[in-house]
């Protein structure tokens, strides 16, 4: 039965359909929430009272399919309500209110109405005519297309770029407000890692600099209630509990030492014991490690501040506690800090991750030298600009999990590809010769394998429509080698382009 059919017998008054609704997405809203307040108990909370609010309120949903996205935002609010200060609550979260919410209600905690209807102003004219109709009146996205004579994909688009542009101008607005001249306590060091403890209004966003007797600081990660930790640029300085440092408001653009970055990349000391994802590449070529850690090595631009909160909504199991680093080039410049403050995911209470600005992370020395990581995932420039997501080059992108079965067969794809590059970057004088006929087959091979690694995400599925898939290793594992044997070679491309562990129907 189809998700309206379900809410609009709930609507009706069918209790057995909203104790349907309830099992489907109730594991969806506690994940949520346990992003927003990083603390089981509340977390449980927030989604029981905001399950009670969705039963009493349902008939004021004006489009059944929007319940997902309703309900989100309801556990969204019921989170902001149980935190002292707002300041682990990112404005990203402005992209999960759908139709048929208040969308000026359930930002006011953290900035005025005036503020919120200045920033809709500066929308284009195209932008403002789809995001009214859809937020302030409620309809679907096919309605909204039809006043509007657009089509449903056009109207999406426009929404998220609007969607987009208010949360970076948000975060404008109001980082001279809540971030500049504050000062914060260090409450622990832990070698390079320094925790501080700064007022709720004015934590540092991430990548900030902080200033401290003459040292400079690199804020790394965010934590609940208003504390964050930081890395020093220089080794050797005395960190005791209540020193004080200075918020500076500013983008940290300088990138961090090699030694430093190495001691904070440490070994858990855990076996490298496979950790299922369900991302086919991950699993395939670059197996994560349960409780281990992993390094995501990436330039920005190619799909970082997509996977990282994937990943974190995957791995946050009871059974697993996983430790991400997030290697990035510096910050350009204070415009390219608020956009990705606007994007940026903070982890949850099981997922640490760590932002780290390095001066050229994917570079092969830097990432060969990161040896302490479990796994490390290198996002390609290459298969992004191709429209392969996730963008992880398997060629490049290691672990030192075992593989068990699936080694011999990982290990084939890989120098299929890798003979594919060789042959799309032939010298000149080898670009004159013609392909024989085993590399012709070679390289229509590869172009699926390639397109194979693609694959929809969870979190993307409001702005594609594309719903996300997990995939299992041993089907993936088959589907590469029917590859390599020539099972699909009648297949187009199309047909293994995101998707999950088999291809679609060939057409």
């Amino acid at each position: 039965m189809e998700l309206r059919d379900i809410v609009d017998q709930a609507r009706s008054g069918d209790a057995s359909a909203f104790d349907r609704l309830v099992d489907a997405y109730r594991d969806m809203a506690l994940g949520y929430a346990r992003t927003l307040v990083r603390n089981e108990q509340a977390a449980e909370d927030a989604v029981q009272e905001a399950l009670v609010i969705a039963h009493l309120k349902l008939d004021g949903l004006l489009d059944s399919e929007a319940f997902v996205g309703w309900i989100r935002s309801i556990v969204r609010r019921r989170c902001l309500h149980s935190v002292k200060g707002l300041a682990g609550v990112a404005l990203g979260d402005l992209g999960e209110i759908s139709g048929g919410e208040d969308l000026y209600a359930t930002i006011t905690d953290r900035l005025d109405r005036e503020r919120v209807l200045a920033a809709v102003a500066e929308l284009s004219e195209e932008q403002r005519q789809v995001f009214r109709l859809h937020y302030e009146e409620g309809l679907s996205h096919e309605r909204t297309g039809a006043k509007l004579g657009l089509s449903k994909e056009t109207v999406n688009m426009r929404l998220h770029a609007a969607r987009t542009r208010l949360r970076r101008r948000l975060i404008s607005m109001n980082l001279n407000d809540s971030v500049m001249a504050h000062v914060g306590h260090v409450v622990s060091a832990d070698g390079a890692l320094i925790t501080m403890q700064f007022p709720s209004d004015a934590v540092p966003l991430l990548v900030a600099r902080l200033v401290s007797g003459g040292e400079n600081l690199c804020v790394v990660r965010r934590l609940p209630e208003g504390q964050i930790q930081a890395v020093p640029t220089a080794e050797g300085g005395i960190w005791t509990p209540g020193r004080e440092v200075q918020n500076t408001g500013e983008p940290f653009v300088e990138p961090l030492m090699n030694e430093t970055v190495a001691r904070l990349a440490r070994l858990t000391g855990q076996d490298a014991v496979f950790l299922p994802t369900g991302i086919k590449t991950i699993d395939m070529f670059a197996p994560m490690a349960q409780s281990g850690t992993a390094g995501i090595f990436a330039e920005w631009g190619v799909g970082i501040l997509v996977l990282l909160p994937e990943l974190v909504r995957r791995l946050d199991s009871p059974a697993n506690r996983q430790t991400i680093f997030a290697f990035v080039p510096p910050i350009r410049d204070e415009q390219q800090w608020r956009e990705v403050n606007g994007e940026i995911t903070l982890g949850s209470i099981r997922t640490e991750v760590f932002y780290i600005p390095v001066g050229d992370p994917v570079s092969r020395p830097f990432v060969d030298g990161s040896a302490s990581l479990d796994t490390k995932l290198v996002l390609s420039r290459r298969l992004a600009e191709q429209g392969i997501f996730p963008s992880i080059d398997p060629l490049r992108s290691s672990s030192r999990v075992h593989k068990l079965g699936r080694k011999q067969t990982s290990e084939e794809v890989c120098a299929l590809l890798q003979q594919y590059h060789s042959l799309q970057f032939a010298s000149e004088a080898e670009a004159e010769r013609s392909l024989t006929q085993d590399e012709w087959v070679a390289v229509r091979r590869a172009r699926l394998a390639s397109r194979f690694l693609s694959q929809p995400f969870f979190v993307a599925e409001p702005y594609t429509g594309v719903p996300g898939v997990d995939a299992d290793i041993e089907v993936v594992a088959q589907t590469f080698a029917g590859i390599l044997a020539g099972k699909y070679d009648a297949c187009s491309k199309e047909a293994f382009t995101m998707t999950g562990a088999t291809p679609k129907e060939a057409k």
